[in-house]
């Protein structure tokens, strides 16, 4: 009864055993195969890049093509009896050192008495110390100058996955080599010919491509990592195997359910999006890998959005490409990038916290709760959007337009609530209870120029800008009536410039920029309120009044032409009773800043008043 054949992981399995079999790397194959061709060997190479990418499988073929006795067109025939006992690891002649447990300077001073002895079988006595860079600055120092000047029969291959932690003395005399992570295509393709080896049957037909992609995008370019998770998923093969299994074993997240979250963002549908991570969360997901992988789908969509001919940037299958990309046209690049902002933020936040489902929960509302670029353009005017209630869902894009009534806003919004308030969102929300869901599929499919517009947010007095035919003008219209507000509330917290913005006027609003008049007389005046703090004060007082936060303009213009623009209305503002009359020496007392002016100009306090502002 013959043994059962003993099983050989993946990772020695497949290992490459010429040039041409290292995969996604022609840039260096080529170059060492010319090299080997024409015998321009270097005394030193040094191979730096990720990890599982083939730099020592490269140094050992290297290594083989160097002493091969029948040389193929610069690759090794993997026959000779050098060939073979190099690609068994009997060779004496080829020594492999792990320098994270040969680092110190003892292990180099043998190296250096070794390297001087000719080799015993092959014709070049090849060193290949792997993760060089763990070796100590004295053991680098006393390598330099075997490097530079090693025997006529040696040859050194320094592999490192940390290049910038060797020192410059060592990279100068080595030939460098630079390994790029592989790209999805390229291991899913290697782990196909992998999968075609296996027994029929193994991973369900439909699913075989989704699960090689799976394995190629956690493997993070590595083709070690991936042929690694390969054994565990055949491991877990069988008839029964689902897509939700392989989610599972290996952490990542599958496209459809990144889609759906993507969805659920793009329609405002918080509570959709908490259920999907919610259930993540249940399987066993890590969220940091929610996180990471929702990254990599918005950067996946900002690609699509920007450069719709070119696939390749992508780097992942064609369905799924073409998915992406039909996902990211119902998205503006603007909310993409702001998206992105904010998944980075959640990934700082993960480093230092241990409650990575908060974050990630945090971060799926904040991207379902943005302000979307839809609604600034609408609150500035931009677009003459429509409100779109159930009746005119179905109507031309020119029908069903609304216009909000200062007076009564509930009277004229279809989608006020029974406490007369609504709720910011670019979906209304209809009298039938439609979901938000439905809501969105039916205004993008019966009509693709109609997109529901957000509603902007009231007080109790009324809404914060009339929009009418001339929305800019309306901006304008809304500050000239409660300049005089505006100026003492802006004096409450920043006295100079509300006192400033007294002699100012709005004059107009447009492209997001509210320009402001002086006139050329008061050059204090305009000199201080064209500062960038004074400007950003305006701007944060503005978006708490109007909801918009506008760039600043301050033009200086002649007293004639300041006269004719409209001037504000001005209303009296009487300083509030003080409960207390304070004497001079207790203000003194409270404030010694004011003793100090007095004593350095030698005055005395003659009268003091309330702040009017306050």
């Amino acid at each position: 009864m013959s043994e059962p054949k003993k099983f050989v992981v993946s990772t020695l399995k497949y290992r490459p055993q010429t040039f041409a079999e290292v995969t996604g790397q022609d840039h260096i194959n080529n170059t060492l195969r010319n090299a080997i061709r024409r015998d321009r060997l270097a005394n030193a190479y040094l191979f730096c890049g990720p990890r599982g990418v083939g730099k020592t499988s490269t140094a050992r073929i290297l290594a083989k093509a160097m002493n091969c006795t029948d040389l193929q067109d610069g690759e090794p025939c993997n026959q000779c009896v050098s060939c073979r006992s190099i690609t068994q690891g009997r060779s004496l002649d080829v020594i492999e050192l792990d320098a994270a447990s040969n680092r110190g300077i003892d292990e180099v001073r043998d190296l250096r008495e070794n390297v001087r002895f000719p080799p015993s079988q092959s014709r070049i006595k090849v060193y290949i110390i792997d993760e060089a860079h763990q070796l100590t600055k004295e053991a680098f120092n006393a390598l330099l100058k075997t490097l530079e000047e090693p025997p006529a029969h040696a040859k050194f291959i320094l592999a490192t996955t940390e290049a910038e932690k060797m020192l410059d003395t060592i990279i100068s005399r080595c030939q460098q080599f630079r390994f790029k992570p592989l790209s999805l295509e390229q291991i899913a393709k290697n782990l196909q010919k992998a999968l075609d080896e296996q027994p029929p049957g193994l991973i369900p037909d439909e699913i075989k491509s989704e699960t090689l992609f799976l394995i190629a995008r956690a493997s993070d370019g590595g083709m070690r990592d991936a042929q690694s998770l390969f054994d565990q998923v055949m491991s877990l093969a069988g008839d029964n195997l689902t897509l939700e299994d392989v989610e599972l074993l290996l952490g990542g997240v599958r496209l459809d359910t990144l889609v759906q979250l993507t969805e659920a963002i793009r329609t405002r549908n918080a509570l959709e999006a908490l259920e999907i991570v919610h259930n993540a969360y249940n399987q066993g997901q890590d969220m940091a890998h929610v996180v990471r992988d929702l990254l990599s789908h918005f950067r996946n969509l900002m690609i699509c959005r920007s450069a719709p001919n070119r696939p390749e940037l992508v780097g992942l299958p064609e369905d799924a490409t073409n998915t992406i990309s039909e996902q990211s046209q119902g998205l503006s690049m603007e909310d993409i990038l702001h998206g992105i902002d904010i998944i980075f933020e959640a990934e700082r936040r993960l480093k230092i916290t241990a409650s990575s489902r908060a974050v990630c929960e945090a971060a799926v509302v904040k991207l379902a709760k943005m302000p979307t670029t839809l609604e600034i353009d609408y609150l500035l005017g931009r677009q003459d959007i429509p409100l779109q209630t159930e009746s005119n869902i179905q109507s031309s894009p020119t029908q069903g337009k609304k216009k909000l009534n200062p007076s009564n806003p509930a009277a004229t919004d279809p989608i006020s609530s029974s406490t007369g308030k609504t709720e910011p969102g670019p979906v209304p929300q209809v009298s039938d209870q439609k979901s938000v869901h439905e809501e969105t599929d039916a205004a993008t499919i019966n009509n693709k120029t109609e997109t529901p517009p957000p509603v902007v947010s009231e007080e109790d007095e009324g809404p914060l800008i009339q929009m009418d035919e001339e929305p800019d003008q309306d901006v304008i219209d809304t500050l000239i009536e409660r300049w005089d507000a505006f100026t003492h509330e802006v004096a409450a917290k920043h006295i100079q410039v509300g006192s400033l913005l007294t002699d100012a006027v709005p004059v107009s609003y447009s492209d997001g920029a509210l320009h402001l008049a002086i006139p050329d007389t008061l050059t204090f005046h305009f000199r201080n309120l064209s500062t960038s703090d004074s400007k950003k004060v305006i701007s944060d007082h503005l978006q708490g009044m109007i909801g918009v936060a506008p760039r600043i303009v301050v033009e200086s213009v002649s007293s004639e032409k300041f006269g004719n623009f409209r001037q504000p209305t001005r209303e009296s503002y009487e300083a509030p009773v003080s409960e207390k009359k304070f004497s001079v020496d207790e203000i003194l007392e409270a404030e010694p800043r004011v003793q100090s002016v007095l004593d350095h100009f030698d005055g005395v306090v003659v009268e003091v008043k309330n702040n009017p502002n306050k």
